[in-house]
């Protein structure tokens, strides 16, 4: 069985080794994201990082941009959003 906690703190863990992150709870709410996505029969949590310049928000796309259901997006437009 797949020890859910003990291998978000391994990420959380080598995101620390490399990064200076200030928000103790942006890699939980990013990833909390991201599973959200795997439960079927509800809408999807559309996941927005508004920070200043310096704050790691490329990092954090970065490294979920190969997931399943990941569509990075570096402008919007009136088009974007829409369905």
């Amino acid at each position: 069985m797949l020890n859910i906690k003990g291998e978000f703190q391994k990420l959380k863990n080598k995101f620390d080794e490399t990064y200076l992150i200030k928000d103790p709870y942006v890699l939980k709410a990013l990833f909390a994201g991201l599973i959200s996505h795997e439960f079927k029969g509800i809408d999807p949590v559309w996941f927005i990082i508004v920070a200043p310049s310096g704050s790691l928000k490329t990092e954090f796309i970065n490294a979920i941009s190969s997931c399943r259901g990941v569509f990075p997006l570096s402008t919007l437009t009136a088009n974007t959003l829409a369905s």
